[in-house]
């Protein structure tokens, strides 16, 4: 019995070693008990400033008009360049076909 219990004591430093090195490294484990001193909502990030948004909001923007303004730019920019790469393979299909008529 000796034995065994050298070993489950040899375990338990491991572990507690293990944990405090992760802690070190990389902070506080973070907990789902909301009464926990380490727990963190759950939460969403601004596309633009990182700033913490509800889960909710869609798109997840924080409220600034500066963040809102480059939302809509860069939502643009994805429109534009989604309809470009329909639009120019399909010309140069179309141009394809037209001379294999000619």
């Amino acid at each position: 019995m000796a034995r065994a219990d050298r070993l489950k004591k040899a375990i338990e430093q491991t572990a507690a070693k293990a944990r405090d090195k992760q802690e070190s490294e990389s902070g506080p484990v973070l907990t789902q008990n909301p009464l926990s001193k380490n727990y963190v909502a759950q939460h969403r990030h601004c596309n633009i400033c990182h700033a913490p948004v509800h889960m909710d909001k869609d798109p997840p923007l924080c409220g600034s008009e500066k963040c809102g303004a480059e939302w809509g730019k860069k939502e643009t920019a994805r429109k534009r360049l989604t309809i470009m790469l329909y639009l120019f393979p399909g010309i140069a299909i179309m141009l394809v076909l037209l001379q294999g008529f000619a």
